[in-house]
């Protein structure tokens, strides 16, 4: 069976559909992961094929974003018209390619969609895969709307997915959260950097803040360490971004890599600080470690709120160095976080694995096969 896989240019998005992408692979499957030219290295770097796609400059660029601090309307833009307006740039490419190759089956993350155009203009089903937080009910519907040119342009319509499949328990969910079926989330990490041993006797705090680039998460996660001194921890700092190690040196106490494997730092940590990123969030879910959530954008923001709901995680109220350790610090003596995260792990684990989501894509991919002969 032939699978296309399709992600936008963000480590976080691409992440939670990389044990899908290993277990078809492994069960011999044809895959191959369409992105933008400038993602595919890291596709590379995780041990999959990618279509490097050619990215040319959008004709119809995105409408404004609206103001930072006006966080759902910004979050909604983000999801229906910054991330799917990526697409205008390299679907040509994509749709040349996949004409070609013929797939039995397209898959696509949340908020791609020169996927969903190219599963439209050739017929094949479309499967949207999740990241673990399903986005809100009538999120996809407003977003084809916004890039209705595209589909034009190469005489389609948008289609409607066969299925929507997520990661995680229901109870982790927002209320207005789209339907899905729900598999088991198992993280995907890409080794580099040896994770030291904690020192003994004190608690590890780890401080990440994502692979995208922004302009405050360097300041950021220099206020988060020096909290999380404060307040004790044997602190571990992960960049993720080279945007992370500009500026000032972190204290000398603190270690800090580039990247490592995520799953064995988080398992070794006591508490993480985090952004709220999806795929940030479901490792130390899964990993039964809560979290203090620093967001710093988009859906972030509501990951962050869907976090403390569920009782696994604190969001920090301010960014200043006091705001900042006194979260770090409550979250660290709170019981109950670590209680309620391990215990969501528990009912991660009593979900479906990934070999019954690759179990459903193949079924639905060999009608679509057989349809083609």
């Amino acid at each position: 069976m032939r699978v296309l896989v399709t992600t936008n240019a963000a480590v976080d998005h691409f992440l939670p559909l990389a044990p899908t992408v290993a277990a078809l692979v492994a069960d011999g499957h044809d895959v191959r992961v369409g992105c933008p030219e400038s993602f595919a290295p890291f596709v590379r770097r995780t041990g999959f094929d990618p279509w490097p796609c050619r990215e040319t400059a959008a004709s119809t660029p995105a409408p404004p974003a609206p103001p930072a601090e006006e966080r759902q309307a910004r979050l909604m833009w983000a999801v229906t018209r910054g991330w799917p307006a990526d697409c205008r740039g390299w679907v040509d490419s994509l749709l040349e390619q996949a004409a070609a190759w013929e797939p039995h089956l397209v898959i696509v993350e949340p908020v791609e969609h020169a996927g969903r155009v190219v599963a439209s203009a050739l017929g094949a089903p479309l499967v949207v895969h999740g990241w673990g937080f399903a986005l809100p009910v009538g999120v996809d519907e407003i977003a084809a709307e916004g890039i209705r040119d595209v589909y034009d342009a190469v005489s389609t319509t948008p289609s409607g997915p066969v299925l929507v499949v997520d990661m995680g328990p229901a109870s982790v969910q927002a209320a207005n959260a789209a339907p899905a079926r729900r598999y088991r989330y198992r993280p995907f990490s890409v080794p580099d950097q040896p994770v030291p041993p904690a020192e003994a006797e004190r608690r590890r705090v780890l401080v990440t803040l994502g692979t995208y680039a922004h302009a405050d998460a360097a300041a950021l996660m220099r206020a988060a360490a020096d909290a999380a001194l404060q307040a004790g921890a044997d602190v571990l700092v992960v960049a993720g971004h080279q945007d992370r190690l500009a500026g000032d040196p972190f204290p000398s106490e603190v270690v800090v890599l580039s990247w490592v494997d995520m799953v064995a730092a988080m398992q070794s940590c006591d508490l993480v600080v985090h952004h709220g990123g999806a795929g940030t969030s479901w490792t130390a879910l899964s990993c039964g470690t809560p979290a203090a959530v620093l967001p710093l954008a988009g859906e972030q923001f509501r990951n962050a709120q869907i976090l403390a709901t569920a009782g696994a995680a604190a969001v920090c109220p301010s960014r200043d160095h006091d705001g900042l350790a006194s979260a770090i610090t409550s979250a660290l003596n709170e019981p109950r976080l670590a209680a309620r995260a391990a215990a969501i792990a528990r009912d991660n684990q009593a979900l479906p694995d990934t070999a019954d989501r690759v179990g459903d894509l193949v079924s639905i991919g060999n009608s679509s096969a057989v349809e083609a002969t």
